[in-house]
């Protein structure tokens, strides 16, 4: 259980994690801190695994109830962007998901001490790729494996890990991004989530011994199916190197849209993407750039647009533009920036930074104003992301030089402004400031406002009424006079 009350003297986002005991409402108070969240608890009750930490800073505590003894994992000096635990089948393991002290996410295994003096001992890792993160981890409730999905460029494989060492053995991913895994109760396959292009979420069963895999739950394509996105690498200004996809359409009309994720420690990838599909089958060509912060690239990539280094992420929004404007079939003048979230952000600041390369852009759910954001959200957002952004008193200035709100008259083509009335990660206030701005000044902006949803969109009609909305403003803003 985690309690969203921040006591007073601490920062915003601090929280009491407790452990309740739901037959007769007691509870443990197991420690606070910077979102701290309950990661796993044995199945003894005696032992739980405590989350702290504002992004990019994960650490991860075992806490004995029995003796009373707090002892760190992982989280250094540094912290770690990934870091989740849980305890096996078998007594005296617990597993760790993790990229602390690496560059990549990896499954490391901590012994449990039998002793007061020997409680746990160093992290060993267990399953490690060079270049390449653990995404997903089910253990096997009948024996000592590991179902592990890992992220390759983008696309996900899957393996069965023997966790007493040996060789993994791989399963044919039966999508091209794996979101959830678990070993079935027959011991001899897997449920597995994911999604590919033009195919929404659905669920498989996938045998262990390489048989194809068997659809449970959805798994309908939709017709026409999209055409695969082509990986794309290029490179940013100072010369980092950067990648996404390119969706090219079958019959183009001229129109480029670069469509920029959230997070920002997210990462575009090749899966269903119904707003995307939507764009190219209207002819729209659209790359989904991974600007420096993303993930997927490891730690030392995700860090490099934290704090004062945000304004290069937004000039690798002009590199990506460079790159889509040079893609045959694309009219440099009808190229329209798009994004939600932070990507939302981003495009607010591009719009303001290069308006001169864009036809339109469409900010679903972005921050215009990030001392405005840091004041209205709620605190186990807002407090966190301190760390990726800025604190919101001591680096005022530099949350006012980047909040796009400030410079809101460099604007000069039309917005479509997207925004649930009641989200709570990025007010709607945000939505509201810089249509007023735009507005007041004559400029053309459109906002719409979708009422009984939040941060995201849950409602599928909604959904798909919201993207025909941006596909229509997309066509009608780069229609040849």
């Amino acid at each position: 259980m985690l309690s969203d009350a921040t006591p007073r003297g601490s920062e915003p986002g601090d929280g009491t994690a407790c452990l309740v005991d739901v037959r007769d409402g007691s509870s443990t108070v197991l420690g606070s801190g910077q979102a701290a969240v309950v990661q796993a608890v044995s199945a003894d009750g005696r032992r739980v695994v405590l989350r702290t930490g504002r992004r990019g800073e994960r650490a991860l505590e075992l806490v004995d109830l029995h003796r009373g003894t707090r002892d760190r994992v992982i989280g250094g000096p540094g912290g770690a962007l990934t870091a989740a635990a849980r305890f096996g089948s078998a007594p005296g393991t617990l597993w760790v998901h993790t990229d602390a002290d690496r560059e990549h996410a990896a499954l490391l295994a901590v012994a449990l001490g039998p002793t007061a003096e020997h409680r746990l001992s160093p992290a060993r890792p267990v399953a490690v790729r060079p270049g390449a993160d653990l995404e997903v981890v089910a253990l096997d409730p009948g024996g000592p494996r590991a179902a592990l999905v890992w992220n390759v460029g983008g696309r996900s494989q899957v393996e069965i890990a023997d966790l007493r060492g040996g060789r993994p053995e791989r399963l044919p991913a039966p999508c091209d991004v794996v979101t959830g895994v678990t070993f079935a109760r027959d011991g001899v396959s897997l449920l597995v989530a994911g999604h590919s292009p033009g195919m929404p979420p659905y669920v498989v069963r996938l045998p262990l011994d390489a048989r194809p895999a068997t659809p449970l739950l959805g798994g309908t394509p939709v017709t026409p199916r999209p055409p695969r996105p082509e990986a794309v690498g290029f490179p940013a200004e100072d010369g980092l190197r950067l990648a996404g996809w390119l969706h090219r359409p079958s019959a183009p009309t001229g129109v480029g849209f670069v469509w920029l994720h959230g997070g920002p420690e997210s990462e575009e990838r090749p899966g269903w993407a119904p707003l995307l599909h939507a764009l190219v089958a209207a002819g729209v060509t659209v790359l989904t750039p991974n600007v420096r912060g993303s993930s997927g690239r490891g730690r030392a990539f995700a860090r490099l647009d934290d704090g004062p280094l945000r304004p290069e992420s937004i000039a690798d929004v002009r590199a990506a533009t460079r790159l889509l404007a040079g893609v045959p079939d694309v009219d440099p003048r009808r190229i329209v920036v798009g994004g939600r979230s932070y990507g939302g952000f981003l495009t607010l600041a591009a719009l303001t930074r290069f308006p001169e390369l864009f036809a339109a852009g469409v900010d679903v759910c972005g921050m215009s104003d990030m001392a405005a954001f840091f004041a209205d959200s709620e605190p186990w957002i807002s407090g966190p992301a301190t760390t990726e952004y800025g604190h919101p008193d001591r680096d005022r200035a530099l949350l006012e030089d980047l909040s796009p709100l400030r410079t809101a008259d460099r604007i000069a083509v039309p917005l479509l402004v997207v925004h649930g009335e009641h989200d709570t990660n990025v007010p709607l206030s945000q939505a509201l400031a810089i249509h007023a701005a735009l507005a007041g000044r004559g400029a053309p902006v459109e906002l719409l406002r979708i009422p009984d949803e939040g941060h995201e969109v849950h409602d599928r009609h909604t959904r798909a009424a919201a993207n025909a909305r941006i596909v229509d403003f997309v066509t009608a803003t780069t229609a040849r006079g």
